[in-house]
């Protein structure tokens, strides 16, 4: 194969329209099949003259990102004109007599391949891919025939996974959709049958049964939870340990208590609520199971410890109702990290029904929710 640069294009040559330019970091935007935030122009006849030896992106071509995000590959399809940085994008021409395009993308892109980009890139401060660091790769070349069928085979297998990702998708949808509905009757007090009658809605946001009761979270959630303990090391809960696919905490980081963040302020117990003040529609929430005891949570979360007129396993399906997450989502207040505060959580109103009542519903959606996580499993 053939591999060079481009000519060197000056900042000032840029224009708000006229070819497309490319750094490595649209070059990995394209290999990503995402769409280019902010793009970046030159002229009609700057490219007349930067390709008049053909020496510009020919159909076939790959082209590499070799600067910070390495080895992004975009092959490039019939008819597509645009111009590309020099020494931060490389261009790879295959010979077409002896090597497929297609064939020789996949190979780059294997670990074998990724293995030698990083061993031979090269850098002080950002990793880069050089024109002869390329030149010294090794590649597996089988026949012409042969590179082809694996690309046909391997073009295949992609849309298999892809046909795949789509089921997954529609089978996520659909169980959200379970998900939430078993939510919104069991909070309104009509998942199970009702031995008594229902209030009148009145001044409250939705009727519920008589034995139900309207609290704000100053009562459901009475006491706080515990601050730090004096133990060496401790159990982080930020944010990032929520897999808000199935409000579960996946994965607490252990650290020495000397290197916690300043975010790291409260202990948890068994029986305590995670519930995300930050993009609260995102449903960072998770139940603290008696494995999570004695974690230290980050103070982006509200912490739901429940008072005597409420059940944690209650208060955490509770939490996770479109009533709850769309009515607190109202209150985000801010541009960049939209957030919610305390008084807000203990502002609100929360239908809470007896502990009796609390305890049905809670046996009936741990039923259904488990039902749900293991038809999701058996797909996945």
């Amino acid at each position: 194969m053939a591999i060079g640069s481009a000519k060197r294009v000056l900042q000032k040559d840029w224009r708000p329209s006229g070819i497309p330019f490319y750094r490595a970091r649209e070059v990995a935007r394209l290999a990503a099949q995402e769409e280019i935030e902010q793009p970046l122009f030159i002229s009609e006849e700057q490219y007349a003259r930067l390709t008049i030896d053909d020496s510009g992106p020919q159909a076939g071509d790959l082209m590499v990102s070799a600067v910070g995000t390495l080895g992004k590959i975009y092959l490039v399809p019939e008819g597509q004109r645009f111009y590309y940085k020099d020494a931060s994008v490389i261009r790879l021409s295959a010979w077409q007599k002896r090597v497929s395009s297609e064939y020789l993308k996949i190979y780059l892109e294997s670990d074998y391949a990724r293995c030698q980009m990083i061993q031979h890139s090269q850098g002080s401060t950002v990793d880069t891919i050089s024109i002869s660091a390329a030149g010294r790769y090794l590649i597996a070349l089988p026949p012409l025939r042969e590179q082809r069928a694996i690309a046909a085979r391997y073009a295949e297998i992609l849309i298999r996974i892809q046909e795949l990702e789509q089921a997954k998708k529609r089978l996520l949808q659909a169980t959200n959709k379970i998900k939430v509905r078993l939510l919104d009757l069991a909070m309104t007090g009509n998942l199970l049958p009702q031995e008594v009658k229902r209030q009148q809605q009145g001044n409250w946001p939705f009727s519920l049964p008589e034995d139900w009761n309207w609290y704000r979270g100053s009562r459901c959630f009475g006491k706080k939870a515990k601050k730090n303990s004096s133990s060496p090391t401790i159990r982080y809960i930020d944010i990032d340990a929520i897999d808000n696919q199935v409000c579960q905490v996946t994965l607490p980081k252990k650290m020495p208590a000397t290197q916690a963040p300043k975010r790291a302020r409260h202990t948890v117990q068994e029986g305590n609520v995670l519930f995300s003040l930050v993009r609260p529609y995102l449903k960072n929430i998770a139940y603290i199971s008696a494995d999570l005891e004695g974690c230290v949570a980050s103070n982006a979360f509200f912490i739901c410890h429940p008072s005597s007129v409420l059940l944690g396993r209650y208060a955490y399906y509770l939490m996770q109702s479109s009533y709850v997450v769309s009515g607190l989502n109202q209150l985000m207040r801010g541009d960049s990290s939209p957030a919610i505060n305390q008084a807000d959580v203990e502002a609100w109103l929360y239908p809470i029904p007896p502990i009796s009542e609390q305890q049905r519903l809670v046996q009936i959606l741990d039923q259904n929710f488990d039902q749900i996580e293991k038809l999701e499993k058996n797909f996945f």
